[in-house]
């Protein structure tokens, strides 16, 4: 066996001498796993009503028979709370309308 290191890392190799490392004289660790630049990263989005609404709508239309079920709700609701609203400003007027009598 030769003094400069064995592959299998006993006594004799090159990470136990310290002979492995970035420069001519360095001792420590070997180089570490780079994971490219720190800007690269992904960042999280941010979470915002609207992104939430998008992605469950587009998790719900993946299946057609749930997809339907879901919009139709959605438009039953739409219309149901239209219908309200207007409903509201009729009686609204109304009661405007015999207080000033």
């Amino acid at each position: 066996m030769s003094n400069k290191g064995s592959r299998k890392g006993g006594k004799g190799s090159l990470a136990a001498s310290g002979k492995v490392g970035k420069g001519k004289n360095s001792r420590g660790k070997a180089g570490g796993r780079t994971r490219g630049p720190k800007g690269s990263r992904d960042k999280p989005r941010k979470l915002d009503k609207t992104s939430l609404d998008d992605d469950l709508d587009a998790y719900m239309l993946k299946d057609k028979k749930a997809g339907t079920t879901k919009l139709n709700e959605d438009l039953d609701d739409y219309f149901k709370q239209g219908k309200e609203k207007k409903e509201q400003e009729v009686k609204e007027k109304e009661d405007e309308a015999t207080e000033a009598k």
